[in-house]
């Protein structure tokens, strides 16, 4: 399993989301068929939209 490690001098700081049931047991099986976290998973996801859209 993949962990997401903070970037240089970065803390990590916990957030708790609601995610609608659908959503989350696709999330899940995604995390699953990667062989990551649902954190991992997520996390990925929003570090590289955040990224691109700061590059727009």
């Amino acid at each position: 399993m993949n962990a997401i490690q903070p970037r240089g001098g970065e803390g990590v700081a916990q957030v708790s989301v609601r995610l609608p049931v659908g959503l989350h047991a696709a999330v899940k099986a995604e995390a699953q068929a990667r062989g990551q976290s649902v954190n991992t998973l997520i996390v990925m996801n929003l570090r590289k939209e955040v990224e691109a859209t700061a590059q727009k």
